[in-house]
């Protein structure tokens, strides 16, 4: 059988050549070396790195262009191919771009101004709130109804392009927050807020300190789809069920509030390599797959409700909504705390993970020992960032308080359910 590497180690020498010639100028050396990779038996990164490096050697930008993408058409997540394009296709201002190690957040001396958006009724002053169809503003006293006609689009972010100018961090404004003291969640405030209760932890304020923060506004929503009467009755029956009691329970300290949550477009391949058997000997076959998920749903916030990865999953991308103020405008809405690229690790992560396990079940891999993946042509395309909406109540059983979450589009419920048999014969058995 013949050693894989030792087929391609001319592509690899020239390559090296190639490379070191045109960092040095040398353009008709380097266009050599670099043509002769494309004329022999050489890997899908040999051959996209060897377009790559004859994409700098271009004058005119058609060629650089076509040089580029016969670069992504052998290695799609080829990052210096995605942004060289990025840069000539002007989604990338080469002066915007920044150095990863070295970037910091211009933070200003003084706090900035927040300008609250209000609400109020034309007819009779009263509070306008969102209706739950998403498309208008409703007088809670006079049932006024003011329909917002401008339609915008929903905007996702080049995950290269965001990562090379830090346009997630440049778009970010300033924006009033409370943090909660008790559990560490951080809220953005609606106009006139004067106390609110943690969601989470139940602890009450008064508002008489706020803060204001540099934080990315979010490019989606998805609008609660009932009230607050039609959540408490979806939660008294999960738990009169869950607990076969008689009469629906009591639920205290019920709350709307939306979660934000990081999106993820993934894209590129997964390659494999294993041994098959054929004519009554092994041998190593290898090959790779296209990936391709829409939309990955990751929490952005903590702490987090119970079940609340269960909830997130139910979520669909067509169910999200360009932001507007006016959704947030009577109802508690809970910014971010864990970052973009740390969620974009997670979601290609589990985007990897997920494809592994689908390639796995094929009839073909089944035939196919000692199978490894590889997922360095894993690449995430998009992202934003979105809120989702959550009801949060809590319920009282033999004097222990338990968390309800529902889900503020679908009304699924979800709770603790009571121990079985097994599981308190356990309990007494440590308690005794």
């Amino acid at each position: 059988m013949p050693n894989p590497n030792r087929e391609y180690e001319e592509a690899r020498r020239m390559l090296v050549r190639g490379v070191a010639h045109a960092k040095a100028g040398e353009t008709e050396s380097a266009h050599r070396y670099l043509d002769r990779v494309l004329g022999i038996p050489a890997t899908s990164d040999q051959k996209a790195d060897a377009y790559y490096w004859l994409s700098q050697l271009c004058d005119k930008e058609e060629e650089q262009r076509d040089h580029l993408l016969s670069t992504l058409g052998y290695n799609g997540a080829h990052h210096r191919a995605r942004k060289a394009l990025a840069i000539l296709d002007g989604k990338i201002n080469p002066a915007e771009m920044i150095n990863p190690d070295g970037y910091q957040q211009a933070v200003p001396d003084d706090p900035l101004a927040v300008d609250g958006e209000r609400f109020v009724c034309p007819r009779c002053g009263g509070r306008m709130t969102f209706s739950p169809d998403g498309e208008s503003l409703v007088c809670e006293y006079c049932a006024q109804e003011n329909t917002n006609e401008e339609k915008p689009q929903l905007q996702e972010t080049d995950f290269i392009v965001g990562m090379s100018t830090a346009v997630s961090r440049n778009k970010a404004s300033a924006t009033l927050s409370f943090e909660c003291k008790a559990c560490g969640a951080i809220f953005l405030l609606p106009p006139e807020t004067i106390s609110l209760t943690c969601p989470h932890c139940d602890s009450a304020y008064t508002i008489e300190e706020s803060e204001t923060r540099e934080l990315v506004p979010p490019e989606g929503i998805i609008p609660f789809k009932f009230k607050a009467p039609e959540a408490e009755k979806l939660g008294r029956r999960w738990v009169q069920q869950a607990y076969s009691l008689k009469k629906p329970p009591t639920l205290s300290a019920l709350s709307g509030i939306y979660l934000p949550a990081w999106t993820f477009d993934i894209a590129g391949y997964v390659r494999w390599r294993g041994m098959a058997y054929e004519n009554e000997k092994y041998h190593e076959i290898s090959d790779k797959e296209v990936i391709s998920y829409d939309d990955i749903f990751i929490p952005a916030s903590a702490p987090l409700p119970s079940h609340f990865s269960k909830l997130l999953a139910e979520f669909e991308a067509s169910d999200v909504v360009p932001y507007k103020a006016e959704f947030t405008a009577t109802w508690l809405a809970e910014t971010y705390k864990i970052s973009m690229s740390d969620a974009a690790l997670e979601a290609r992560a589990m985007a990897y993970k997920n494809f592994q396990t689908l390639l796995k079940r094929k009839e073909k891999m089944r035939q196919i020992s000692n199978l490894r993946f590889a997922s360095d042509e894993i690449t995430i395309a998009s992202f934003k960032l979105v809120l989702v909406p959550v009801w949060i109540a809590h319920f009282r059983m033999k004097r222990v308080t338990h968390d309800l979450t529902i889900n503020g589009m679908t009304g699924s419920v979800y709770g603790p359910k009571p121990p079985g048999k097994l599981q308190k014969f356990a309990k007494w058995l440590l308690e005794d």
